[in-house]
């Protein structure tokens, strides 16, 4: 139960890195996959003094190599 406060304090720890060494992210590429487990969360990332929520996905190819949370 305690994973996805972790995760969004992590994710929130590296909003602040980000600030502080000026280099921005791109929020519109932080996806998340929920894999085998019935907890709805839900995450963001803050900049520029916006909180974006990040993008769930069921499938994603990467490196040419597909995950999916089935």
């Amino acid at each position: 139960m305690n994973d996805p406060e972790s995760l969004q304090h992590d994710l929130d720890s590296l909003s602040s890195w980000s600030d502080r060494w000026l280099l921005r992210f791109n929020p519109d590429k932080y996806k998340v996959m929920h894999i085998k487990h019935e907890i709805h969360t839900s995450y963001s990332i803050k900049q520029d003094g916006k909180e974006w929520p990040l993008q769930e996905v069921s499938e994603e190819k990467d490196l040419g190599i597909v995950t999916t949370n089935d």
